[in-house]
Parts: C-alpha cells; structure tokens; sequence
C-alpha cells in the first residue's frame, strides 16, 4: 500500500507519505469503513475499476473540504 496526499499550501507537488492521522468521529469512522468496504467490493467485482472519491460516496457534503481517493492497485 502506498499514502499519497496534497498539502494544504502546496496542492500541486503529490507527496508520497510515511503516515497518516485520521481525527473523525465514531459515525465518520463508521462512512469510511463502508466506503473502503464498497471499494473493495468494487476491485473484487469489476476489472478495469480505477478509483472512487470519499466526497462522491457521501453525496459531496458541503461541509467536506477534504478527500480521500481510494485507486485500484493492480498486480
């Protein structure tokens, strides 16, 4: 598995990160769960599966200013 991710002054250089830190509550927890489940699901189900946004899975609140990306890695 590898992290990749924008800074929130830099959002053109994609970084490959060492970690990442996740503050959510139980319920936001509980979204990412089922949206990494339905990805993997997805992978699993469909061959040329590429990537699917967090945003998109919840409906694209406006309150979500941040996104999570998850893309197939492919053997």
């Amino acid at each position: 598995m590898n992290i990749y991710g924008y800074s929130l002054t830099d959002s053109e250089a994609l970084q490959s990160l060492r970690e990442v830190s996740i503050l959510a509550s139980r319920e936001e927890l509980l979204a990412l769960a089922a949206f990494f489940a339905k990805c993997a699901f997805e992978i699993q189900m469909e061959k040329n599966w590429e990537h699917a946004h967090f945003g998109d899975f919840l409906g694209n609140p406006p309150e979500l200013d941040r996104d999570i990306i998850v893309v197939a890695k492919r053997e």
